[in-house]
């Protein structure tokens, strides 16, 4: 993924148009989930999500079997990158090497698996893992799998404290992308990738291009701060999703919430719905007990952060 992110959100369109016209659905999803990617890279976490709903929703609805692994892949992606690994489900650790699954979405799954291992910080185990994780993807021509692997590798072998191997990992990763401006991969990894840059800095057996080294180095640092800001952004809707869940309102009490919000008084709220005001102060003081509100002005503010009121 060269790291052009304008180009890259252009092609992948194109790539949609062109597969929509000979229903290549697995090239659509594909394409989506580029555009989720290139999404994430600019730090609209929006828009990302919106690509893999897209992905999601497209192949339930056209039943489309042989991209079930797909389905599951981009659903896991948002978890295992905003760090919410709880909510990863178990099929990530399943077999990935099934050879009933298309090539691509194969060594998308794998891909996630070896994400998953280190978003948990499973180091050891994630070296184990991109062994055959590579080897699969040079049988499968998966080149950036290969590239990605080499990466993680890296960072697995620096936070075990063995930087030559670390070094090693990373030499190959730049020998692949170096002089073909392949970048994002790298920027990608955030904080990871500043600490395994300031080792090659001091790296004396392996020569790197300063520039380059520096240039990952400040992209790396300004996606650290865009990808700070998207997961404290999906923890607190996270937080107001899980929150709102637990205030259960009944169709009349969300009505007369809403109408408080209106502004309407008790009175014009028991008009308009044909009942009596001792009605609504019921509902009013109902509501109050299940939001922990003390009046309407803490209600409406409870309600709009929760998203109870339009």
């Amino acid at each position: 993924m060269v790291f052009d992110l304008n180009a890259a959100k252009q092609k992948a369109y194109q790539a949609i148009y062109r597969a929509q016209e000979n229903d290549q659905h697995d090239i659509i999803c594909l394409a989506r989930s580029l555009l989720a990617q290139t999404a994430f890279m600019r730090g609209d976490f929006k828009e990302a999500t919106e690509h893999i709903t897209f992905i999601c929703d497209y192949i339930t609805e056209k039943n489309l079997t042989p991209l079930f692994d797909m389905r599951e892949s981009s659903r896991n992606w948002i978890y295992v990158k905003m760090r919410d690994l709880s909510k990863v489900s178990s099929w990530i650790f399943t077999e990935y090497n099934n050879p009933r699954q298309p090539p691509l979405t194969s060594g998308a799954s794998s891909i996630m698996h070896a994400q998953y291992l280190l978003a948990a910080e499973k180091f050891n185990e994630l070296i184990a893992f991109l062994d055959p994780l590579e080897n699969m993807c040079r049988k499968k021509g998966i080149w950036n799998g290969i590239l990605t692997a080499h990466i993680m590798r890296a960072v697995a072998y620096s936070k075990l404290d063995k930087n030559d191997l670390s070094m090693d990992s990373f030499r190959k990763a730049y020998d692949i992308s170096h002089q073909n401006g392949i970048i994002a991969p790298f920027i990608e990894s955030g904080g990871y990738m500043r600490s395994l840059v300031e080792i090659a800095r001091k790296d004396e057996r392996h020569s790197f291009d300063a520039d380059w080294l520096d240039l990952i180095y400040r992209k790396a640092f300004s996606f650290s701060r865009l990808y700070q800001t998207m997961v404290k952004t999906y923890k607190h809707e996270n937080k107001t999703h899980n929150n709102s869940q637990n205030i259960s309102l009944s169709k009349r009490e969300s009505q007369v919430l809403q109408e408080l919000a209106n502004g309407l008084t008790q009175d014009q709220i028991a008009s308009f719905y044909g009942i009596s005001s001792g009605t609504v102060k019921t509902h009013v003081k109902s509501i109050y007990n299940k939001m922990g509100a003390i009046n309407r002005a803490d209600a409406i503010r409870i309600a709009a952060e929760f998203g109870l009121i339009g």
